[in-house]
C-alpha cells in the first residue's frame, strides 16, 4: 500500500502554508477535509453559501472552518477555534483559492457518482 502520509502527495490542491507561530504546513484538499468541510453546520451548500457572501462575518466564519478542516486534514490536532489563532489576517485570498478547489473536486465527485447511478440503473433494467 502506498504511503500517504506526505499530503503533498494526495492533496487535488496543495500549499505550504506558514502558521503564525513560524511552522510550515502543507494544506490542501484531501479526503479528510472533504469530510471535515461537509460537517460544517448546514452542510457544504451553507459553507458555499457563507464563503460567498458579501457578511464579512459570515465570510470569516467560513473561512475560519475551511482552514481548521485544512489542519486536521493535514493531521494536526486542534479545535476550530485554536486554527483560528493561526490564521494570517490576510489570508482569505489563499483560502478561498484552496475552497474552489474543494469546491471543483466535490462537483467531480457528485458527477461521478451520478454517472454511476445512471448506468447501475439502465443495466439493472434490462431483462
Amino acid at each position: 500500500m502506498k504511503n500517504t502520509n506526505n499530503l503533498n502527495e494526495i492533496a487535488v490542491s496543495k500549499k505550504d502554508y506558514t502558521l503564525s507561530d513560524g511552522r510550515i504546513l502543507p494544506i490542501g484538499v484531501n479526503f479528510r477535509s472533504l469530510l471535515l468541510m461537509t460537517s460544517y453546520e448546514g452542510g457544504f451548500e451553507k459553507l458555499k453559501e457563507d464563503m460567498e457572501n458579501k457578511e464579512v462575518l459570515k465570510k470569516l466564519k467560513a473561512c475560519e472552518y475551511i482552514f481548521y478542516c485544512l489542519i486536521r486534514a493535514s493531521g494536526e490536532e486542534v479545535t476550530v477555534e485554536e486554527a483560528s489563532m493561526m490564521i494570517g489576517i490576510d489570508d482569505f485570498d489563499t483560502l478561498f483559492e484552496v475552497f474552489q478547489d474543494y469546491s471543483a473536486a466535490v462537483e467531480k465527485i457528485q458527477k461521478k457518482t451520478e454517472l454511476k447511478q445512471k448506468k447501475l440503473k439502465k443495466s439493472n433494467g434490462r431483462i
